[in-house]
């Protein structure tokens, strides 16, 4: 029989069994109402609903009962059963949106991706290790030309030259000019 912690009385078998049904059963999953039902035999009929839904709200409330909930939780959703449940939505092909969502949760579990704001954006971001094990290049998002000692910008061959003068103006001419 389970103890609660706070207390160290133990839980009465419905009580256990409110708790188990909550968490472990699915057709009671998360479902205060039904698996008060379930545990204190309660018929589904005439004002069933109204005694059930009481009797969960008041169970829910007690911090026993919640301590007991977070205990069968702590031993029910570790690592592998969180990992083999993702690997199922991973795998799967009928909702694709669940499978991309569960693909880029892998991959922030795995640190391969991760959420940066900018701007108030949200985008997911590659860790240059993982671009440069992929040979993907990285650009320079600075949007600032370079400038060198001379006040051009770096020349491609066979392309113009830009010059920035002291106002700021560029002025741009033939690679083989002089600016």
């Amino acid at each position: 029989m389970a103890t609660s912690l706070q207390t160290g009385r133990p839980l009465t078998p419905q009580q256990e069994l409110f708790c188990q049904n909550f968490v472990l059963r699915e057709e009671f999953l998360g479902n205060g109402t039904r698996a008060y039902a379930d545990a204190y035999g309660i018929e589904e009929q005439g004002g069933w609903w109204k005694v059930a839904a009481n009797g969960a709200s008041r169970l829910l409330k007690s911090p026993k009962i919640s301590s007991r909930i977070s205990d069968i939780l702590k031993i029910v959703m570790n690592d592998a059963i969180v990992d083999n449940e993702l690997g199922y939505v991973i795998a799967q092909k009928s909702d694709l949106n669940s499978k991309v969502a569960a693909i880029r949760e892998y991959n922030k579990l795995k640190k391969r991706i991760s959420d940066v704001t900018i701007n108030d954006v949200k985008v997911l971001v590659l860790p240059s290790t993982l671009l440069q094990k992929n040979a993907i290049p990285i650009s320079n998002t600075n949007t600032e030309p370079r400038i060198d000692s001379e006040g051009h910008t770096p020349l491609p061959s066979g392309k113009s030259r830009k010059k920035i003068r002291e106002d700021g103006v560029s002025v741009t001419g033939d690679s083989s000019e002089s600016v």
